[in-house]
């Protein structure tokens, strides 16, 4: 059985949803960090086998890289 890498596993401080949001909704949130998940994003998102919960993230809140990081930010500047 592979190990999850420890970037990849959720902190006891992570805020869990009882359902999926699409990227783009105000209320799709990051887990992690509780800002919105832009449109343009691709979350990762954790569906627990025995759970009503999930966990989704910005790629570069659990270290990742992308092209598009701070595609939130664009839609952060709209809710002000």
């Amino acid at each position: 059985m592979s190990q999850i890498p420890p970037q990849l596993q959720p902190l006891p401080t992570d805020v869990t949803f009882s359902y999926y949001r699409e990227p783009g909704d105000p209320g799709c949130l990051c887990s992690r960090c509780l800002l919105p998940i832009g449109e343009k994003a691709v979350p990762i998102v954790f569906f627990p086998q025995s759970s009503q919960w999930i966990l989704r993230y910005h790629p570069g809140c659990l270290g990742m890289t992308t092209f598009d990081d701070q595609d939130w930010e664009e839609d952060y500047k709209d809710l002000l």
